[in-house]
């Protein structure tokens, strides 16, 4: 009689995929609605305001961002527009160079 080997246990299922980090824009200055979806700013993390809302500098001027993630309290930052509007969206895609994800790791540790 044949032996008959089992079917592997299934794997792990994966983890829950943390949201991108992005920023919203609430009150946009019109250079920034005027950019193209796609479009990408490098910008300096200067501080956060009374309201708690991150303020960068950018060849665009001063943005006030709100974020959900915490970003460091200065260095440089790119974003990349992701939808205009009375609110602008942006896709942040560099912390101090590095991917996000890699830069708030070594930041927290």
């Amino acid at each position: 009689m044949a032996t008959v080997t089992p079917p592997p246990p299934p794997s792990a299922p994966l983890s829950p995929s943390t949201a991108p980090p992005t920023v919203v824009v609430t009150q946009p200055p019109p250079a920034l609605v005027n950019l193209e979806i796609g479009a990408r700013i490098e910008a300096l993390v200067e501080g956060v305001d009374g309201r708690g809302q991150v303020l960068v500098k950018t060849p665009l001027g001063q943005l006030a961002l709100q974020t959900n993630i915490s970003l460091p309290s200065s260095g440089p930052i790119q974003l990349q527009v992701q939808s205009l509007g009375t609110q602008v969206f942006l896709l942040i895609t560099a912390i101090h160079g590095k991917a996000p994800a890699s830069a708030l790791r070594a930041l927290s540790g």
